[in-house]
């Protein structure tokens, strides 16, 4: 690819400016890039940060957060081998994006490395379309606030021990909380007689567009169209806030979430694959 250059960054500032073209222009499909775009600025850093220039023109941008798949949704195929050699030396758990992304990255960066490439976790991303409330569903949705900080604590710990393959230790999960909170992230409860049943989770909007997470509802407390009830909640205090692009990610080997949430008026929009790195990097 003769005169196009991969610019590693060494602030945020310089990569947010830089790669804001790539993002928002479809906030959608990059909705886990600009994820992690929010994390790395409240730390004013990130694991890898480049963007990709073909003279004057902005080509592509890739961003990985601390600890995190690095996010491949805006670097093409056909720069990930240059931006995979840009990145020597640093250490990237895996990738995550759309599939032909994620392929070509993954191998670039194990050819690098000279390890294989574990393939494996499907994402759906949808957004909504027009939001139908479910019903007959008992109880009301609230905003959790600070005093429910030790139930959010204790279901943020059961979500992510069940519904994420892949996840950093958080060495201070109340103070991770806490920061989510007080950036504006939110979470919402559904409750019954005054009893919260179930969480969801709408994150800082980023370009227009929010992504909602963090959807669980305890074993004991399932069946009952509590996790519905509450991603409406979130959903329709999301769109009472003007936000544009409201989206989710789901598992795409559990049809039961992919009709839940295509019965409250969320469309299909794109799949994301990951992949992992495992092993001993060699050039590390």
């Amino acid at each position: 690819m003769a005169g196009v250059e991969a610019r590693v960054h060494d602030t945020f500032e310089s990569f947010a400016e830089a790669a804001a073209a790539v993002y928002g222009a479809d906030p959608v499909r990059h909705t886990g890039a600009l994820s992690a775009v929010a994390s790395a600025r409240s730390r004013r850093q990130a694991e890898a940060m480049v963007t990709v220039h073909d003279g004057d023109r902005l080509h592509g941008a890739l961003v990985a957060d601390r600890g995190w798949p690095a996010m491949v949704s805006g670097l093409p195929a056909d720069a990930a081998q240059l931006v995979a050699d840009a990145l020597a030396g640093v250490r990237l758990p895996g990738a995550s994006g759309p599939e032909p992304e994620v392929e070509a990255f993954g191998r670039a960066w194990s050819a690098n490395i000279g390890i294989t490439p574990a393939y494996g976790f499907r994402q759906r991303v949808y957004e909504l379309g027009t939001l139908v409330e479910p019903q007959g569903v008992r109880g009301e949705f609230r905003q959790a606030d600070e005093g429910d900080t030790d139930l959010l604590l204790r279901w943020r710990a059961e979500f992510l021990a069940e519904a994420v393959t892949y996840v950093p230790p958080e060495r201070e999960p109340e103070k991770v909380l806490a920061d989510q909170m007080a950036a504006g992230n939110v979470f919402g409860l559904w409750c019954v007689d005054g009893e919260p049943v179930s969480m969801a989770f709408s994150r800082v909007p980023e370009a227009d567009m929010t992504r909602i997470g963090f959807v669980y509802t305890p074993p004991e407390q399932r069946g009952h169209g509590y996790a519905a009830a509450v991603t409406a909640g979130i959903t329709r205090r999301a769109q009472q806030a003007g936000i544009k692009h409201i989206t989710l990610f789901t598992d795409d080997a559990n049809p039961v979430s992919n009709r839940i949430y295509q019965r409250l008026g969320y469309r299909f929009v794109d799949s994301y694959l990951e992949v992992k790195f495992a092993g001993e990097p060699l050039r590390h």
